[in-house]
């Protein structure tokens, strides 16, 4: 049997973009997910499995209801089994879906062999059920699932207390959670990824977070199989869904319109018409990665972190004038877009020549190789195995000032601050501010080196 997994579909949002897109339907989630459905009908998925989040609970009694169910409608009719459990955003509208798809009016081509519904949810009330699923091949598989109390978008118990092993069956078992992986202090359904390891099940299938993670490879093989449509530039691993064959194996399919990539690039000195060639050829390198490149695929939007000395990316950018939003083509049927150009200036200097000086461009010299000495030794300044970070007095009264600047901007909810593309959490990690203090601390070297050049 082929199952095509899933989760985090949101059907009611949009991806944020720099720019008013033209095309609505492209930063739609309700797109990808139609996609999803064309997938599992063209390429004879036996049951398509949801793991929670379907909908977003801002705009769920209209847009997004009403996608879902025309989607659901379309595998009903391709005779493919729909099995889901709901998460904190859809535990209100999917219970009154599955009623309108099983009422006393459903017609009887929208059931399977032996008058059997299609369309599954299991584990209402947060409580476990097991069901047996007849897939479209003909061929049996067991699921079992738990979904959010209809009345609770926070859940603090863990799922997996009242857990027991349904009985077995010699079919192919599944089970369908959303949750929290080892985030004890979670609201939403916390769970261990040891929960998993007896289960007596052969895969779990696990909604909640927006990117890929594989927990155990092995049988039970436990997986978050991601949002299938990324929403910000946090959600660079979103974009892509899971098909298990019970034959053996698994694979991601990317089913995404739009992705969100972080291209690093180190600006070279040179004519103007060769660092525009340099960076589109980069462009073009990132849009044919094997990782990102796929038919679903027609927008790039990019976080473009570019280095080299000031006087370089001083005139990159100006070369490249105000192009946040603007769009590149970079092939036929693909585009991207720069959201934000980051500028990190380094040093092309000997940092151990230049703190033997007394002079501040010496002094941030210092503190720079302090900070890289603790970093490649592994040990934060928090501790890591007991161990904590040798810093000079000064320095380590300016890493606790960055720090609580930075408590301090995260407070306010139109700061977002990000690192390698991925949303930084608000309570940062000693490693975090560290790289961070760092970047800012070369910056300022890079300006005084530059501005003692200068003067010469």
């Amino acid at each position: 049997m082929k199952l095509l997994a899933t989760s985090d579909l949101h059907l009611g949002r949009h991806s944020s973009l720099p720019f008013e897109e033209s095309d609505p339907g492209l930063t739609a989630s309700a797109q990808t997910w139609h996609r999803i459905v064309d997938l599992a009908i063209r390429e004879d998925m036996d049951a398509l499995l949801l793991a929670g989040d379907l909908v977003d609970q801002s705009n769920r009694f209209y847009e997004a209801s009403a996608e879902l169910e025309k989607g659901i409608r379309r595998l009903v009719d391709a005779r493919i089994p729909v099995v889901m459990v709901s998460g904190n955003h859809d535990h209100e509208v999917l219970p009154e879906l599955v009623q309108r798809l099983q009422g006393e009016n459903t017609p009887s081509d929208e059931k399977g062999p032996s008058d059997e519904p299609l369309v599954h949810l299991l584990g209402r009330n947060g409580r476990w059920e097991t069901r047996i699923i007849t897939a479209r091949n003909g061929e049996q598989f067991q699921v079992t699932g738990w979904s959010f109390p209809e009345q609770q978008s926070r859940y603090s118990r863990n799922p997996m207390e009242t857990y027991e092993p349904p009985p077995q069956s010699g079919l192919v078992s599944v089970g369908l959670l959303h949750c929290d992986v080892n985030q004890s202090e979670s609201v939403y359904a916390p769970v261990a990824s040891a929960d998993f390891n007896e289960t007596g099940l052969d895969y779990w299938v696990l909604g909640h977070i927006h990117k890929q993670i594989v927990w155990r490879e092995s049988a039970p093989e436990v997986f978050y199989p991601g949002a299938p449509h990324p929403f910000d530039a946090g959600e660079v691993e979103a974009g892509t869904v899971r098909v298990l064959d019970t034959d053996g194996g698994s694979s991601v399919v990317p089913v995404a319109p739009i992705r969100y990539v972080t291209l690093v690039y180190k600006v070279n000195d040179g004519p103007e018409s060769r660092m525009r060639g340099e960076f589109q050829d980069e462009l073009r390198a990132v849009a044919e990665n094997p990782a990102i490149r796929s038919d679903a695929l027609q927008l790039l939007v990019m976080t473009v972190r570019c280095r080299g000395t000031v006087s370089v990316l001083n005139r990159f950018m100006e070369m490249q004038g105000d192009h946040e939003g603007a769009y590149i083509t970079v092939g036929e049927d693909l585009r991207a877009v720069v959201r934000k150009w980051v500028e990190e200036p380094q040093v092309e200097t000997d940092l151990e020549k230049l703190a033997e000086n007394s002079n501040p461009a010496g002094l941030l010299a210092s503190w720079i190789l302090h900070i890289d000495r603790n970093m490649a030794a592994g040990v934060a300044a928090a501790g890591q195995d007991g161990g904590e970070a040798e810093y000079p007095e000064e320095l380590r009264e300016l890493l606790d000032a960055f720090r609580n600047e930075y408590r301090t901007l995260a407070a306010h909810g139109v700061f977002k601050p990000v690192v390698n593309g991925g949303q930084v959490p608000s309570e940062p990690t000693a490693e975090m501010i560290e790289s961070q203090f760092r970047t800012r601390a070369m910056t300022l070297l890079q300006t005084l080196i530059t501005q003692a050049e200068d003067r010469k």
